[in-house]
This record gives C-alpha cells, sequence and structure tokens, in this order.
C-alpha cells in the first residue's frame, strides 16, 4: 500500500511554483513620488526658510543697504557714508602734487646736456617752470574754485585748507634750488614769500566770492546741503583776478623796459614790479651774474611782499568777519534731503 503523506498546507496550498520569491516587477516602491502639489508646496516652503526674517530684535530690515565700510572694515561714525574723505579737498592735494612732481622732473630733464646739469641752461628752464607755478596760483587755483559749487563749510574753510595744500608742497620745489641753482637762501626765501603772499591774497578773494554758509551743516549727511552761491560774485571775482594779472603784467613790463639796461640788470630794485605776480618772480630771480651774483633781493623787495601779505591778511580778516556776523537762517521747505539713519547704529 502506497501511503499519502498528508500536505502540511493544506488541500488547496498553492503549486510550488507559486511559492517562490516573488517577481522584480512585483516589489513595492520604498520611496514612492509625491503629487506634483506636494512638490511645489515643499519648494514654497524651502524659500520660506531662506529668506531672512524680520523681528523686532532685527536692526535692519530686508532689502536694507549696506553700510558702507572703509578697507579696514569700518562703518563711518555720525555720517551716512565715506563721501566726506573721497572728494575735496583730496582730489586737489593729489592733482597738485602731481603737478608739482611732473614739473620738477621736467625741469631736470630739460636741463641735462651731455649726461650733465648745466647751471645756465638749468636756471633758464627753472624761472620758466616758475613762471607756471605762479600762473598756477593765480590762475588755475581760483578758475578751478569759482566753477564748483560751494564746499560744505563755506568759503573760508574750503580756501584756507586749499591755501595749506598750494603753499606747504611748494616748499619742497623751491628750497632745494639753493643747492641746485646755487641761489643765496635769501633769494629762495623771497622767492617762497613772494609766492605765498600772493597765494594768501588769492585764497582770500576765493573765500569772499565762495561767501558764507547760509545755515548750519554739521548735522547734514555728506549731500552738500549748502545753498549755491551766486554766479554773479564768482564771475566778478574771476574777471578782477584776470585784469589784474594782465594789467599789473604789462604795466612792469612797460616800466622795466623803459629804465637803463645797466640799472635793470645790476642789483638797483625795482619795486614795482612786485605789484605783478609773474613780474615779481622774475624780478627776485632775475639772473645777475655779469655784476656779481647769480639773483638778488634787496629790502625793497621785501617790503613790497610785506605790502601784498598785509593786504591778504586783511582780506582774510574780512571773510572771516563776514563768516561770524552772518545769521545761519533755517533752509527753505523741502531744500533738505531726507533724513538718513547711520549705519554706525546697526549691530
Amino acid at each position: 500500500m502506497n501511503e499519502q503523506t498528508p500536505s502540511t498546507n493544506g488541500p488547496h496550498a498553492p503549486p510550488p511554483s507559486d511559492l517562490g520569491p516573488p517577481a522584480p516587477d512585483a516589489r513595492p516602491d520604498p520611496q514612492p513620488q509625491r503629487p506634483a502639489a506636494d512638490a511645489e508646496s515643499t519648494a514654497v516652503s524651502t524659500l520660506v526658510e531662506q529668506q531672512p526674517s524680520t523681528t523686532a530684535d532685527d536692526p535692519q530690515p530686508a532689502g536694507a543697504a549696506q553700510p558702507d565700510l572703509d578697507l579696514f572694515g569700518n562703518a563711518p561714525h555720525g555720517r551716512p557714508d565715506w563721501s566726506h574723505r573721497r572728494g575735496e579737498p583730496r582730489m586737489f592735494a593729489l592733482a597738485w602734487t602731481v603737478f608739482l612732481t611732473l614739473l620738477a622732473t621736467l625741469i631736470l630733464m630739460r636741463s641735462a646736456v651731455g649726461g650733465r646739469l648745466d647751471m645756465d641752461v638749468y636756471r633758464h628752464v627753472l624761472r620758466q617752470g616758475l613762471m607756471a607755478i605762479i600762473t598756477a596760483i593765480v590762475v588755475a587755483w581760483p578758475l578751478v574754485r569759482l566753477s564748483q559749487v560751494r564746499p560744505r563749510g563755506g568759503g573760508v574753510l574750503s580756501a584756507f585748507k586749499d591755501l595749506l595744500i598750494v603753499v606747504v608742497p611748494l616748499q619742497a620745489v623751491l628750497w632745494p634750488q639753493v643747492l641746485l641753482a646755487h641761489w643765496p637762501i635769501e633769494v629762495v626765501a623771497a622767492l617762497s614769500a613772494t609766492m605765498a603772499a600772493w597765494a594768501l591774497l588769492v585764497g582770500a578773494v576765493i573765500a569772499l566770492a565762495l561767501g558764507t554758509r547760509s545755515f548750519d551743516p554739521d548735522n547734514l549727511p555728506e549731500s552738500d546741503a549748502i545753498e549755491p552761491p551766486r554766479a554773479g560774485g564768482r564771475t566778478l571775482a574771476m574777471t578782477l583776478i584776470l585784469a589784474w594779472v594782465l594789467l599789473s603784467g604789462i604795466g612792469a613790463l612797460v616800466l622795466d623796459g623803459a629804465r637803463p639796461a645797466e640799472r635793470g640788470l645790476g642789483q638797483h630794485p625795482a619795486w614795482w614790479m612786485m605789484l605783478s605776480p609773474h613780474a615779481g618772480v622774475n624780478e627776485i630771480t632775475r639772473s645777475r651774474v655779469e655784476f656779481g651774483p647769480a639773483a638778488h633781493v634787496s629790502p625793497q623787495h621785501g617790503a613790497a611782499v610785506l605790502a601784498i601779505g598785509a593786504l591778504a591778511l586783511l582780506a582774510w580778516l574780512g571773510a572771516l568777519g563776514r563768516e561770524a556776523l552772518s545769521p545761519r537762517r533755517p533752509p527753505p521747505p523741502g531744500f533738505l534731503p531726507e533724513p538718513v539713519a547711520p549705519h554706525a547704529q546697526a549691530r
């Protein structure tokens, strides 16, 4: 008898082929794809999380302008930006320094003959360079400043800053001529005093032409929120400067040509030559080698320089007095810019 072993799976067990592992395509997906709506909501929530949140503790809201920092990462104190250190008089100082440097280099290059410095040629070229310097002081400087808007601190302060910029670097060009041109010390001192006196006088004219501040701008941003000066006063000042330079120069040439040659080349002073900036510089540096020294100055020259300096000081006192006595009236409505919160207070 053949005994049939009962199946442990029961009478309705599936065939052996159906008990094997499921087909690969029949396995469930461990990460089912999300619907399109869920993907869009997830992307929106991610963008919202990435945006800076604006809370009450945040001093700068989203989209606020970044503070203006210097090279060391410092923000300006009490000002919205560093514009007060990017403009004048720094650009004027740079231009003046470059002008003096290029002029001194050109003088030395033109004076070199055969690889050495010819003294006669050097003195002649140096006088031409001094003419260019005095022209820049009495013509180019006021022409530039009177063509611009009124500076933030008023005409007196701006002109005084320019005066220091003009006079101080100029000494580095003049005083070495004691060794280079072999001029006596008193000649170089008189030349320096003459140029400084004319610069002092021109600076006073610029200060008077620019006028005073219409109101106190100390608490204003660096947007030059100052009432512009009248063009008529600046035009008149520049006209007077040009007229004096031209008429005094022509008069000095006529008077100098009328006197004998031996008095012009000798040590006889011509004080009227000092009334012109160009003729005065030429009178001090005039070659007198035929009569002894390379250049010569007299007490009459010094007295003329002192007279020009005294006139300049009186003009400066007038400008300072007008600045002190001028009323500080409030600005017209809508003239000032909108107040800007200082970035220095941002944490």
